[in-house]
C-alpha cells in the first residue's frame, strides 16, 4: 500500500530542484573597468588559487579573494574586505572606498587547474 505524500513535501522537493539548477558563475579570469571620474582603465586578475591583482597605472595591488554565492570577497593584505556582486552576465560590480563603483567586465577566462 502506497502512502499519500503531503503536498508541502512535494513543493519543497520542487523548490530544491529549481534552486540547485541555478547557474553559478566561475569568477576566475581577467577583467577591466573604467574609473568613473578619471576614465583610466583598471585591470583585475582573479586566479584559481585565490590570489588576485589589480593593475592601476602600472601599479600592482595584490589581494586574496573567495567566492561566496554570487559575491566575490576581495581581501586586502591589511585585513579589509571589499564585496563585489557577480552580475548575470559574469561581470563583477564593486563599490571601492575612495574610488566609487567599478563594473569589471570579463576580458579573458582563466582555466582552473
Amino acid at each position: 500500500m502506497r502512502l499519500p505524500r503531503p503536498p508541502s513535501l512535494i513543493l519543497i522537493l520542487i523548490l530544491l530542484a529549481l534552486v540547485s539548477c541555478g547557474h553559478k558563475h566561475d569568477p576566475v579570469g581577467r577583467y577591466e573597468a573604467k574609473h568613473p571620474s578619471e576614465g583610466s582603465t583598471i585591470q583585475m586578475l582573479l586566479k584559481a588559487d585565490g590570489k588576485g591583482q589589480w593593475t592601476i597605472a602600472r601599479e600592482n595591488i595584490h589581494f586574496g579573494w573567495e567566492q561566496k554565492g554570487e559575491e566575490v570577497w576581495l581581501h586586502s593584505r591589511t585585513g579589509g574586505v571589499i564585496v563585489g556582486k557577480i552580475d548575470k552576465d559574469g561581470s563583477i560590480d564593486v563599490d571601492v572606498p575612495g574610488a566609487g563603483r567599478l563594473l569589471f567586465k570579463r576580458i579573458q577566462t582563466q582555466a582552473r587547474q
